[in-house]
């Protein structure tokens, strides 16, 4: 009898630290994931995160590779946490701060989550190629992206992730390959995770570089090009010997069988009211890069920030680069309940631990 209380007593002991250990490890499961490779996702995903850079174009493998990715819908959640919580996927955990504090000091985790980022992309068509990101499969990039277009909610994930996990840099990197390759995708679907303002010094982005900078400074060109070819006119008439005129006959010739109009006209005196024009259009073209670049709260601003989209010409949009500030953009960046966490601000987009004392 005693025995058997004994042992009755060990199994409720062992059954109580199995919950507990379960519990311990829910605390944590995205870090455990990527820290123990199992676990999470399936079989058949586990075994092309081992396998996919040794599969050949055209072959069983690949085509394989590419059914699976496509028709899984549980494992993308897991190799690119975020601080989402997933519609799709009832069994996968928000990442939590102190998680992505530890990940992105785990040098092993983070060649892991990287080798990972590499497999999604060659799912897309996209092959990483000495650093640098290169349209490998056409037909299958078009298929993920213009046909298959959850794959277009599964890119804001990886570009949510990629940046708060310490990858900034390949988040930049992979929308300068979206502006060039899918530039109505960017334009619609990514500009919203592009260099934001506070992020000008780090990656060397000038306020000139931008296109209405760029525009300003074309004006001002054309201008000092027009000043030159006046003061060259100018100077030509004071070649003319006039001689005395009556300057109520703007009609009368003179010297060289000029009239005093053309004269003035040479001189630039008629050119007051366009410079006039040219000095209004460049204000009014200063105000709407202040307005661009301004600060501003879209929780405060909602109609701002709508405004506040990429230049659309010729059939292309520009680049989004520091359009806007992060507290405009960060709920791409987190869920709205993590809005005001004190630790929600650029810093999380950094490959540094982010102070979270102060909650």
């Amino acid at each position: 009898m005693k025995q058997n209380k004994d042992a009755k007593i060990t199994n409720q002991r062992s059954k109580s630290e199995s919950n507990q250990n379960g519990l311990k490890k829910l605390k944590q499961p995205n870090y455990d994931f990527h820290k123990t490779r199992k676990d999470g996702v399936k079989k058949d995903i586990l075994y092309h995160i081992e396998k996919w850079n040794q599969y050949q174009e055209n072959s069983k493998e690949i085509k394989n590779f590419y059914k699976d990715l496509e028709q899984d819908h549980s494992f993308i959640q897991w190799i690119f946490p975020n601080f989402f919580s997933s519609m799709f996927n009832s069994d996968s955990y928000r990442l939590t701060i102190e998680e992505r504090n530890q990940m992105i000091e785990d040098e092993d985790i983070m060649r892991f989550y990287i080798s990972n980022y590499k497999m999604f992309l060659r799912f897309l068509g996209i092959k990483w190629n000495n650093e640098k990101l290169e349209l490998e499969n056409k037909n299958q990039f078009n298929l993920c992206l213009q046909i298959n277009t959850h794959n277009q909610l599964r890119l804001r994930r990886v570009l949510a992730s990629l940046s708060v996990l310490g990858q900034r840099n390949l988040a930049i990197q992979l929308l300068d390959f979206l502006y060039k390759e899918s530039n109505k995708l960017y334009g619609t679907q990514y500009f919203l995770y592009d260099l934001v303002q506070e992020e000008q010094q780090k990656y060397q982005i000038d306020f000139q570089s931008q296109q209405g900078y760029q525009d300003l400074q074309q004006i001002k060109q054309e201008e000092k090009i027009e000043k030159i070819n006046i003061d060259q006119l100018a100077m030509k008439s004071k070649k003319i010997q006039d001689p005395p005129i009556k300057l109520q006959d703007d009609k009368q010739e003179i010297g060289g069988g000029h009239s005093i109009k053309e004269i003035q006209q040479k001189q630039g005196f008629n050119k007051v009211e366009k410079q006039q024009q040219k000095g209004l259009e460049e204000k009014k073209l200063e105000d709407k890069i202040k307005s661009n670049f301004k600060n501003q709260n879209p929780l405060a601003n909602k109609q701002f920030l709508v405004q506040k989209k990429p230049n659309y010409d010729h059939g292309k949009y520009d680049r989004a680069q520091l359009l806007f500030n992060f507290d405009e953009v960060k709920n791409n960046y987190v869920q709205g309940d993590l809005l005001d966490k004190t630790w929600v601000t650029i810093n999380l987009l950094s490959n540094k631990k982010v102070d979270i004392q102060q909650q």
